[in-house]
């Protein structure tokens, strides 16, 4: 049996609001602000699309491995925040 672990990354727009009360915007900060959202959710749909190609060459591999053997998946799918994110892989050698 294999473990597949997919991470994703939480949408970091709450944070952000919460500091646009502290900042008096102008213009210019705001649209800094929204770019960097913009990226965020871009990362996200590409780390999205990765998934989905390892989850479609699992399922060719569970094919090919039907001729041969059935093999079991399990898929843990954890939300986590960017921060988090970054510790762990930091953690990781």
């Amino acid at each position: 049996m294999q473990i597949v672990r997919l991470r994703f990354l939480r949408h970091q727009q709450h944070q952000n609001r919460s500091s646009n009360n502290k900042i008096i915007a102008t213009p210019a900060t705001k649209q800094h602000q929204q770019q960097q959202q913009q990226q965020q959710q871009q990362q996200q749909q590409q780390q999205q699309q990765q998934q989905q190609q390892q989850q479609q060459q699992q399922q060719q591999q569970q094919q090919q491995q039907q001729h041969q053997q059935q093999q079991e998946y399990r898929v843990e799918i954890t939300f986590v925040s960017p921060q988090e994110a970054a510790a762990h892989e930091a953690q990781q050698p």
